[in-house]
């Protein structure tokens, strides 16, 4: 099994175009698991909770993990993308964003696999974000124990 670790810069809220940028890395990259970095389909340079709900989306029936999984089956590859994850409205009144992760996404040529949500929040994403847990993933063919960033490790056995 070849894993391969994706970088590029994305685009500042513009899903489209980032979406299109993984699409041409699946397809020119010859790796089993490919793993992509936090926020790549968003940005992460947040100026607002609003901005943070407005980016966000559900997962796994929003419109960026509907698109991953197109992906992954086209190329038949494992991926695991990093989106930011939106579970609530924004209140006008009380200005406040309920629930918003970053959170990993594991997408299989299958389809969706699981998320987990990143627990160690740096300074900027505490403004915005709420701690995720750590979890335990198995996938079909593999066990994977996925955690985000700063939570140092990618295992796969």
């Amino acid at each position: 099994m070849k894993i391969e670790y994706m970088q590029f810069y994305p685009d500042f809220g513009n899903k489209q175009k980032n979406l299109a940028t993984i699409e041409k890395l699946v397809a020119s990259t010859p790796g089993d698991v490919l793993v992509f970095p936090e926020f790549c389909t968003t940005g992460s340079l947040f100026n607002s909770n609003k901005e943070v709900l407005l980016l966000g989306e559900s997962i796994p029936d929003g419109f960026t993990v509907k698109t991953l999984t197109q992906i992954a089956w086209r190329h038949r590859r494992l991926l695991i993308v990093d989106v930011l994850e939106s579970c609530s409205r924004w209140d006008e009144k009380e200005e406040t964003l309920y629930e918003s992760f970053n959170t990993a996404v594991i997408i299989s040529s299958q389809g969706y696999v699981e998320k987990i949500r990143k627990q160690k929040l740096n300074a900027m994403e505490k403004s915005y974000l709420k701690s995720g847990e750590f979890l335990q993933l198995t996938v079909k063919w593999k066990n994977i124990d996925l955690s985000i960033n700063f939570e140092d490790r990618l295992i796969v056995r």
